[in-house]
């Protein structure tokens, strides 16, 4: 049994798990969607991004769910000026020689299915 569960293990990644960073669907960018820009430390972050998506035309007070894809893309990808919520990350991805920062991360990511090899485990090759 432990090796199956190895081997899909290794068909797995680990990334930030976006149901984990926006928990309540129901819940405004106004409310506090974003979870990690809830703490007290990078509430300052929550201001900021309201204030970039006012500006963007991206409304504070619609629930996460019926923001418009494009919406939703911008508050996660961010622009040209503003790196937004994936930005926020990779950010303190160059930190994680700090230990509150592994632990902070850790608390927002999660396994997904390779992209590369859809969890097959085998090379673009052999896939064909």
């Amino acid at each position: 049994m432990e090796p199956v569960r190895a081997a899909r293990a290794l068909a797995n990644t680990i990334d930030f798990d976006m149901e984990l960073v926006i928990p309540d669907k129901s819940k405004t960018l106004a409310e506090g969607a974003i979870e990690p820009w809830t703490k007290p430390k990078y509430k300052p972050l929550a201001t900021e991004m309201r204030k970039v998506a006012r500006a963007a035309g991206v409304p504070l007070d619609v629930a996460w769910d019926d923001l418009l894809p494009a919406q939703q893309r911008f508050v996660l990808e961010g622009d040209g000026h503003w790196g937004g919520v994936r930005g926020f990350f990779e950010h303190l991805e160059r930190k994680k020689y700090k230990l509150h920062v592994r632990v902070f991360l850790s608390r927002y990511r999660g396994y997904s299915l390779c992209g590369a090899c859809g969890g097959a485990r085998l090379r673009a090759e052999a896939r064909q």
